[in-house]
């Protein structure tokens, strides 16, 4: 279609190269390739652990029923990854259960509401479970990742209420412009299993509009310092 345009404006010399950059070459036309293109930047030798930046990382929630959603942001109180040759291989970070937020109803009465019913014994119980924490405990590289997808699995336990179980999901990893290590994800997890059972349909029977999805999804953003 760009070709025919281009001959309707008055172009006489036009050329449909279907394979992209890999077709000019056998179409005798030159490509120039930077040098940073022909020698990419070698990742940092990072080894050993780095602390997670706070301020840089986050960690953000949604809950949804059939119609709708909440979604809402939940504070990293603390965080390390290990690195062994510039590559994730372990860590840990603690979430503080008792900052959780919803960002659909901020500056809306019924956000305290919706927030003392997470905090309550119906969801989390962070009276007594102030904590959630994400350990990684083994990652294995993608193959064939190309730039911006996921290229590292991870293997880890998550603990809520006081119950951990293991979780395993995958992560896109790379380095800032300023050489420091960050990593992002989506994942879900049955919040069941961690016996957060409010209005599930597999516990209970004619919840109507009262009827909560069992998944949770979490997106994480992780700089370290």
């Amino acid at each position: 279609m760009a070709a025919e345009k281009l001959c309707r404006a008055g172009y006489e010399r036009v050329l449909e190269l279907r394979e992209g950059l890999a077709a000019w070459p056998s179409g005798e036309l030159i490509v120039k390739r930077e040098a940073s293109e022909s020698h990419p930047p070698k990742p940092p030798e990072i080894d050993g652990p780095r602390e997670v930046n706070l301020a840089e990382s986050r960690v953000e929630w949604t809950g949804r029923n059939l119609l709708n959603k909440h979604f809402g942001w939940v504070d990293i109180k603390s965080g390390v990854l290990n690195f062994h040759h510039g590559a994730l291989v372990g860590g840990e970070f603690v979430l503080d259960m008792n900052s959780l937020t919803c960002g659909d109803l901020k500056g809306d009465e019924l956000h305290d509401v919706l927030i003392a019913h997470l905090v309550s014994h119906d969801f989390f119980d962070t009276g007594l479970y102030p904590e959630a924490r994400i350990a990684i405990k083994g990652t294995a590289p993608i193959p064939g990742a190309s730039p911006g997808a996921p290229n590292l699995s991870i293997r880890g336990d998550l603990q809520i209420k006081g119950t951990t179980l293991p979780l395993s999901f995958e992560a896109t990893t790379d380095f800032t412009p300023d050489g420091l290590p960050a990593a992002q994800a989506v994942l879900a997890f049955d919040r069941t299993k961690w016996n957060v059972i409010y209005g599930s349909g597999k516990f209970f029977r004619n919840l109507g509009p009262h009827l909560v999805n069992d998944l949770i999804e979490v997106q994480i953003r992780i700089v370290t310092l």
